[in-house]
């Protein structure tokens, strides 16, 4: 039973259940674990807590292609990006490695790293918006405008709500909208011709996707 659910090596060795070690990859050679295993969920135990926003905090994305760093976004119209090590000690409290003014006016709901350049993230957030950031530049871009105009949070614009890459496409990233609508969009369009294609018009607010 240990080993079906990849908690044992092949040869037949316990080792140690460790949730961040498998995103570090120590465990590449393991079978993915299953959160909902009475075992995988028993052995979790809060470490710390990473205070720095100043409002709730809706969204957290892990990068695929360096899994100590984790962004999270907030009602604070922030993202803050942070360097989690393998062990984390309650008596040294993280500190956010980069904040992010990310431009959005009302309440982020979704944060993203583009695949392969940790150093980018995207956003979407209850104004509608979708932008782009450069962590090591500090720069902050509008990847695309609210729908039908206006911001989703204080018109009848719909509010953008979650964002997913299209598996092994940097470039193409889907978001979800209030109005139900999942909308694809190509980063390598020029912004002045970019624009985003309707693939699933599902009629009642998208909350997430992903892959």
């Amino acid at each position: 039973e240990k080993e079906k659910f990849g908690l044992t090596a092949r040869a037949g060795r316990r080792r140690p259940l460790s949730v961040f070690g498998t995103l570090q990859g120590r465990g590449s050679d393991a079978r993915p674990l299953r959160a909902s295993h009475d075992h995988l969920v028993g052995s979790l135990s809060l470490w710390t807590k990473l205070r720095a926003h100043s409002g709730c905090v809706n969204t957290i994305s892990w990068c695929a292609d360096d899994p100590s760093l984790l962004a999270s976004g907030s009602d604070d119209t922030r993202v803050l990006v942070w360097r989690v090590p393998p062990r984390i000690s309650a008596d040294e409290p993280l500190r956010p490695a980069s904040t992010i003014d990310t431009g959005h006016t009302h309440n982020i709901f979704g944060v993203v790293f583009v695949p392969r350049t940790p150093a980018e993230v995207v956003t979407c957030a209850a104004d509608g918006e979708v932008r782009h950031h450069d962590l090591e530049a500090q720069r902050s871009k509008l990847l695309l405008p609210t729908p039908g105009g206006g911001g989703g949070a204080s018109s009848d614009a719909p509010m953008a709500f979650k964002l997913a890459f299209l598996p092994g496409q940097p470039h193409a990233l889907l978001c979800s909208y209030q109005d139900g609508a999942v909308r694809l969009l190509d980063l390598r369009v020029a912004a002045a011709s970019r624009s985003a294609d309707v693939v699933a018009q599902l009629g009642a607010g998208v909350l997430a996707t992903s892959f």
